[in-house]
């Protein structure tokens, strides 16, 4: 159930790669893809941790929902140095479209292979236009 408005989704942090020696110390940067747009999020800093440190973004950004079916918000980790794939979160809308926020939340990132490599927290608010 798409509704016509705005999407923000703010980005703010990764955590739970200290299981996984070949991710704990990358330098990720995300992209983050609705529909036909995509926005690259490259700004980040580290909050530390007993495991060493999770990458903090703490970026907003926003994206028109007008005329798209699509209630999917997908954002694919990847290792700054190489640009070789961490994961992907794929996040449902659909609860967002109804109740127009969702609070910080985590989402499951999973690597090309399927395997759980870590979460990505993720906050969403939509503002429906006037028509709606």
């Amino acid at each position: 159930m798409t509704r016509n408005g705005e999407l923000k989704i703010s980005l703010i942090t990764a955590r739970g790669f200290h299981n996984n020696d070949f991710i704990k110390d990358v330098n990720p940067y995300v992209i983050v893809k609705y529909t036909w747009a995509q926005t690259k999020v490259s700004r980040v800093s580290y909050a530390p941790t007993v495991y060493g440190t999770d990458p903090w973004w703490n970026d907003i950004f926003y994206f028109d929902t007008t005329n798209n079916c699509i209630n999917v918000l997908q954002m694919k980790l990847y290792e700054n140095a190489t640009h070789k794939l961490i994961g992907i979160a794929d996040i449902p809308l659909d609860s967002v479209f109804f109740v127009d926020s969702v609070p910080e939340t985590d989402y499951q990132i999973f690597n090309d292979h399927g395997v759980y490599v870590g979460d990505i927290y993720v906050a969403l608010a939509f503002t429906p236009h006037q028509e709606d």
